[in-house]
C-alpha cells in the first residue's frame, strides 16, 4: 500500500475511533435522561400554527401528505397550511384546489418555478402562526406528532429554543435499499437525540421540524 494512503487511512481510523467513544461517553453520561423522558400529548395552550407545504410535480403524492395534516390531532382553526405550488406541469395544483374545498385551513398559492427554498420564503411571507412547520409534499405526518413536539417546546420552557426536530421514517420499505435507508434513518435519529444533549443539533430534517419564528429570524 502507498504510504500516503496508508497514513490517510490510520488517521480516518483514528478519528472514527474517537468519535465513537465521544459518542459512547455522551450516552452513558445521558442515559438516565433517556429513560426520563416521556412524550405527552397535553399542551399548557393550543398556538396557532402554520404547515409550509412546497410542491412540485407532486400528483402521485400530495393528496397523501394533504390527508395526513387533515388527519393531525389538533384543533382545525389553530392550523394555517400553505400549499405553495411552484409551477408544477402536472396535476398537482388541480389536485389541491379540489382536495382543499371547504377545508378553511388550507390554502394553495401558485407562483412560477422557483425552486424549493423560493416557494419556503413565500410562504414564510403568509405565515401567522406562532409556529411554523415546513413539510415535504412527499411526506406523511402521525395524528399526535404536532402535540408530541409542542408539548416537548412547553416542557423544556427555554426561550432560545428553536427548533423541535421529528423522528424521521422511510415508510413501508421493500427493497434491501429502502431497508438499508431504513436502519439509517433509525441510527441518525439516536445520533440526534445524542447531540441534543450536547446543544449541538447541526441540521434540522425538511419534513416536519417545528420552527419559533422569534427566536428564528432570517431566509431559508
Amino acid at each position: 500500500m502507498n504510504f500516503a494512503v496508508e497514513i490517510i487511512v490510520w488517521i480516518t481510523y483514528f478519528i472514527s475511533l474517537y468519535f465513537s467513544v465521544f459518542l459512547l461517553l455522551v450516552f452513558l453520561d445521558t442515559k438516565e435522561l433517556f429513560k426520563k423522558e416521556k412524550s405527552s400529548h397535553r399542551l399548557s395552550r393550543i398556538p396557532l400554527v402554520s404547515i409550509i407545504i412546497p410542491a412540485y410535480n407532486e400528483e402521485k403524492t400530495i393528496l397523501r401528505t394533504l390527508q395526513s395534516i387533515n388527519n393531525v390531532n389538533y384543533p382545525k382553526d389553530k392550523l394555517q397550511v400553505l400549499v405553495i405550488n411552484d409551477g408544477s406541469q402536472d396535476h398537482t395544483a388541480s389536485l389541491v384546489n379540489n382536495y382543499i374545498r371547504n377545508k378553511p385551513h388550507f390554502t394553495l398559492l401558485s407562483q412560477k418555478n422557483k425552486g424549493k427554498a423560493a416557494s419556503l420564503n413565500k410562504g414564510l411571507r403568509m405565515a401567522q402562526g406562532e409556529f411554523f412547520v415546513c413539510l415535504d409534499a412527499d411526506s406523511f405526518v402521525e395524528p399526535f406528532t404536532l402535540r408530541k413536539m409542542l408539548s416537548l417546546y412547553y416542557q423544556q420552557n427555554d426561550p432560545q429554543l428553536a427548533i423541535i426536530t421529528p423522528a424521521m421514517k422511510v415508510y413501508q420499505p421493500h427493497n434491501i435499499l429502502q431497508k438499508i435507508q431504513w436502519l439509517e434513518y433509525i441510527v441518525m435519529i439516536f445520533f440526534g437525540r445524542l447531540s441534543s444533549h450536547l446543544d449541538a443539533l447541526y441540521v434540522a430534517p425538511g419534513p416536519f421540524s417545528l420552527y419559533k419564528p422569534l427566536a428564528f429570524s432570517g431566509r431559508i
